[in-house]
């Protein structure tokens, strides 16, 4: 089965694997385009079980994935895009970036 996949639907897959912590290049992100596609589409089931395989470091391609969650990438736009920082090299300033603004409920 093979199955393509859009420009818009890679980065957005990125975007998804991005925010499990777990960084790939934009290619790789193919494997999750094409299964979410698959799925939609009845191909595989909900009761399947899919191995994507991502190959690619997520500093391969930086600037797609800054320009993705920036919404500047040319005739995409920014699905799930997340919240970019900019902090100091210090244990101060990442701390800081990593404080929720409110506390989370127990």
């Amino acid at each position: 089965m093979v199955e393509e996949v859009s420009d818009q639907e890679i980065m957005d897959a990125k975007a998804r694997i991005d925010a499990q912590g777990i960084g790939c290049e934009p290619a790789s992100a193919c494997s999750l385009a094409g299964a979410r596609k698959l799925a939609m589409a009845g191909v595989i089931g909900p009761d399947e079980s899919v191995v994507g395989i991502l190959t690619g470091n997520v500093l391969k391609d930086p600037d797609a994935t800054i320009n993705y969650h920036r919404n500047t990438l040319p005739g995409l736009r920014a699905s799930w895009p997340n919240h970019l920082h900019q902090a100091e090299p210090s244990i101060q300033e990442i701390s800081r970036i990593l404080q929720p603004d409110e506390p989370v409920p127990a």
